[in-house]
C-alpha cells in the first residue's frame, strides 16, 4: 500500500498498512503509541475520548476523516461490529478455522505438559480455597448478616424453605388460618396448608374419596345378581358378593 500523508493542526500523519493514519514525529519513527488522525479530529472538535469508547468511521472509509464522518461508541460495540463485517468473508473464516485447529492442539500439549499440570494443581487448590471461604453474607429472605461461605443465600433452613416456597408461587401471606376440617385455629407454615394436622388432611382425603366412590355409583347403571341360596335378585354393594343378606352367608356358610 503506498503511504499517504495528511497534515492535521500542524502535525503530518502517515497512513500505516492498517489504512488508519499516525502522527509521525522524527523522535517516534516507529510510531509506537502515536496518536491517530481520526481519533486526533474527533478530540478537536468535541474534547477528549471518554473511558471505553472507540471512534468509528460511519462509512467504513479510513481515508475519510472528516468530523462528520466520526462517532464515538463503546469499545465492545465497536469491536463487535468489526468482527462480524469479518465473518462475513469466506477466506477470513476459513483462515479463523485454521488458526483454532492450531491453538487447540497446541494447547491440549501445554494442558498435558508439566507446566500446565502444575497451573492445574495451583488453580484448582485456589479454587476450592476461595469457594469454602468464610465471609459475612446477607441473607436474601430475612436480611439478617451471617457468616458462611460465598456460595451461601439464606442464614437458615427456614428462609431457604420460605425462598423454595415463594418461588413456585406458595408465598405464605396469612399465617393465621382456619382449618377447613375441624375449624380449628393453626398457624400455616406454607403457602397452601389448609389442615391444621396430618389427621384432619387424611379424614378430609378420606372423606372425598367416599364422596366420589358414592357419586360413581350413582352415575353407573345398577347392577342386579342373584343370591345362591335363596334365589332373590338384590343390588351388590360389592363385587364379590354372592349373597343378598348376611342370613343368606351364614346359612351358606353351616351346609359346607
Amino acid at each position: 500500500m503506498e503511504k499517504r500523508t495528511v497534515t492535521f493542526n500542524g502535525d503530518t500523519y502517515v497512513q500505516q498498512p492498517s489504512g488508519y493514519y499516525f502522527k509521525y514525529t522524527t523522535r517516534n519513527a516507529e510510531r509506537r503509541h502515536a496518536k491517530q488522525l481520526h481519533r486526533a479530529v474527533w478530540e478537536f472538535y468535541n474534547g477528549p475520548i471518554p473511558d471505553g469508547c472507540h471512534i468509528h468511521h460511519v462509512d467504513g472509509n479510513k481515508d475519510n476523516n472528516d468530523i462528520s464522518n466520526l462517532e464515538c461508541i463503546s469499545a465492545k460495540e465497536h469491536l463487535s461490529m468489526h468482527s462480524k463485517k469479518l465473518m462475513q468473508d469466506p477466506e477470513r473464516r476459513q483462515k479463523n478455522r485454521q488458526h483454532l485447529s492450531k491453538i487447540q492442539e497446541l494447547a491440549k500439549e501445554w494442558h498435558s505438559s508439566d507446566e500446565g499440570m502444575e497451573w492445574h494443581r495451583k488453580h484448582t487448590a485456589e479454587s476450592i480455597a476461595k469457594t469454602w471461604e468464610k465471609v459475612e453474607r446477607t441473607c436474601t429472605v430475612c436480611g439478617k448478616k451471617y457468616i458462611a461461605t460465598a456460595r451461601s443465600h439464606y442464614c437458615s433452613p427456614i428462609c431457604e424453605r420460605h425462598a423454595r416456597e415463594a418461588r413456585r408461587g406458595h408465598i405464605v401471606r396469612d399465617k393465621v388460618r382456619q382449618c377447613v376440617r375441624c375449624g380449628k385455629t393453626f398457624e400455616a407454615t406454607n403457602g397452601i396448608q389448609s389442615y391444621c394436622s396430618r389427621d384432619c388432611q387424611k379424614a378430609s382425603e378420606w372423606e372425598r374419596r367416599k364422596a366420589k366412590i358414592a357419586k360413581e355409583r350413582e352415575s353407573r347403571p345398577p347392577i342386579k345378581r342373584t343370591c345362591v341360596q335363596c334365589g332373590t335378585e338384590f343390588e351388590p354393594t360389592g363385587t364379590n358378593q354372592k349373597y343378598c343378606s348376611k342370613s343368606c352367608r351364614d346359612a351358606a356358610y353351616k351346609q359346607r
